[in-house]
């Protein structure tokens, strides 16, 4: 009979090997097998996430954190069901219970300040982003989000980021991210050109460290355009999903596409779900899933058994339904879903 651990070093083995569905069998039985045993719910709860189903990944992480309540990366990810799930109030409460037992925990004060910001608590996020500096100076995350958030005189202004660059490692992600604090607080204080000059440097900085990949970028494009062209689109029509509950919200960045979706939820009848990555989890299953042949991807796509691009649409509505269930439509806000507009 095989152990608990022996299951869990074989699901292991199966999600690095992308076998996400087999590992999480094998996680469930070693839980089932030992129901003490933190990893098997921590593993099973990480392999539920990672297939949308967040019910059951937040089950299996609340049961794993019962089990190692200061386990920081058990509550971590526990936190993130919870964020994605939106249960914001119970979200709160387990990282309140962490950080009272674990409070000098930058990773835990970090995400805690993240989720207030995005709550539009700013005064608290701020509190946490100002505890992390009393136990790490120079902590350039949190001097740089201080700033964004229009708290400059926290961190001592330019002068204090002038500061932090000088310590800065040079080329490394430090240095674009105080670039861009100092670029900000240029622009707050009415200096633009200064300004300007210091977004130029902070983006160069980024590019140089692994920006975008333009070639990349337009090797996948061309491979959009040849596989999916409107002869094939139009063929395959009617093979998907009817379901008109998703209401796909992209676009280039900062062409208003976070208005377009604060104006929309607004109505008693949408939900918003955020900047999500399930399309493109969902069409990579998809797209794995095909047979190696050296027809158009669609084609092979089209030649597999069963209904794959209706079956590719319900998992796509399966995992929407874990966060919404009641809404009659739900926005998907990721702007770079522009590139997927064809698989839609």
């Amino acid at each position: 009979m095989d152990s608990a651990r022996n299951l869990i070093a074989r699901a292991r083995a199966l999600a690095a090997g992308g076998d996400a569905r087999q590992a999480l069998d094998q996680a469930a039985r070693a839980a089932a097998l030992e129901p003490g045993s933190a990893d098997a719910w921590k593993l099973h709860g990480s392999l539920s996430r990672r297939l949308g189903r967040f019910n059951d990944a937040r089950d299996s992480l609340a049961h794993a954190h019962s089990l190692l309540p200061d386990d920081v990366p058990v509550t971590m990810e526990y936190a993130g069901v919870l964020e994605q799930l939106e249960d914001h109030d119970r979200l709160l409460e387990v990282l309140a219970g962490a950080i009272a037992r674990q409070p000098v925990s930058v990773r835990l004060r970090l995400l805690r300040a993240r989720i207030l910001s995005s709550l539009g608590d700013f005064e608290a996020s701020r509190e946490d982003y100002r505890s992390v500096l009393g136990h790490e100076p120079g902590h350039v995350e949190a001097a740089c989000a201080l700033v964004h958030a229009g708290f400059g005189e926290d961190v001592g202004g330019l002068e204090g980021i002038r500061a932090l660059l000088a310590g800065a490692e040079p080329g490394s992600s430090d240095t674009f991210r105080l670039n861009y604090a100092r670029a900000r607080l240029l622009e707050t204080s009415g200096q633009y050109e200064q300004a300007f000059a210091a977004y130029a440097v902070a983006n160069g900085q980024q590019a140089a460290l692994g920006g975008m990949d333009i070639t990349a970028k337009q090797r996948a494009a061309v491979t959009v355009m040849n596989d999916l062209d409107p002869e094939v689109v139009t063929r395959h029509a009617g093979n998907g999903h009817p379901s008109r509950r998703p209401v796909f919200i992209v676009g280039m960045p900062r062409s208003g596409t976070s208005l377009t979706e604060q104006i929309l939820s607004r109505h008693p009848d949408v939900h918003s779900i955020g900047e999500q990555m399930f399309l493109g989890e969902v069409l990579r299953d998809l797209i794995k899933s095909a047979p190696s042949t050296g027809e158009r991807l669609p084609d092979a796509i089209a030649g597999m058994s069963g209904r794959p691009w209706y079956e590719a649409g319900e998992q796509y509505l399966r995992r929407i339904s874990e966060i919404n269930r009641g809404s009659r439509c739900v926005t998907d806000k990721l702007p770079a879903n522009f590139a997927l507009l064809p698989w839609i």
